[in-house]
């Protein structure tokens, strides 16, 4: 049997209420929320759902006129969805990365910082194996959780106006590539010729939550070839 967490509830507005897990960041919580709201999907009338690390945020399609007893329904709910399969398979993507100038603007700032050879860093991102924890900030924007705990780097205080779709960066502990030109505050080191956000994808985003990722390097001249 899977595990049961438990969840509480926190009203919105009118129409709409967070679901909580646990404040962690964890792939069975991950699991959980997407088996659960794969099930809620199919069992009440809503205008969107969406989630994040441990939050589910439901926007129903009439207003809540009992709160109390809207959350004992979704509790029951809950016990419901225990041990039944995901409806959507999770993908596992391979993503060539250019880690040298002028793409990795920040890698030189980090090795010194973290006093670890740019090599070293560039290692120790490509051997990792990364969950997709949920889309936001950008249009197909990947949260991607596992980063290596010795290549963590905060955000930079002061975020660049501009950064090029493509970057991949690091913020904190997570990683991510930037999918259309934005400001922000990851940290660069390298860039991706691959379009995680495309409006002739069925969706628009190449992932989706629970997909993993894996980077793998590659050389300008290489660059240059995924982009003929």
């Amino acid at each position: 049997m899977s595990k049961k967490f438990e969840i509480s509830f926190f009203r919105v507005n009118e129409n709409s209420l967070y679901i909580n897990w646990e404040n962690i960041v964890s792939s069975e919580i991950l699991f959980d929320i997407r088996r659960f709201e794969s099930y809620l999907r199919k069992k009440i009338r809503y205008t969107d759902i969406s989630h994040a690390y441990n939050t589910i945020l439901i926007q129903f399609s009439s207003p809540i006129t009992n709160f109390n007893v809207a959350c004992e329904e979704l509790r029951a709910l809950y016990a419901q969805s225990q041990d039944l399969p995901i409806d959507e398979e999770s993908q596992h993507w391979r993503i060539p990365v250019c880690y040298q100038k002028p793409y990795a603007v920040d890698l030189e700032k980090m090795s010194a910082e973290l006093k670890m050879s740019e090599n070293e860093i560039v290692r120790r991102h490509t051997k990792q194996v990364y969950t997709v924890y949920f889309i936001g900030f950008l249009p197909g924007f990947s949260y991607l959780g596992g980063l290596d705990p010795k290549i963590q780097f905060p955000r930079k205080s002061n975020p660049r106006t501009r950064i090029r779709k493509g970057s991949v960066g690091i913020g904190g502990s997570h990683t991510g590539v930037y999918t259309v030109e934005s400001p922000g505050g990851w940290n660069i080191i390298g860039f991706t010729p691959i379009h995680f956000f495309d409006y002739s994808l069925e969706s628009g985003c190449l992932t989706k939550s629970g997909d993993t990722v894996e980077f793998f390097e590659i050389s300008p001249d290489q660059l240059k070839d995924y982009q003929k």
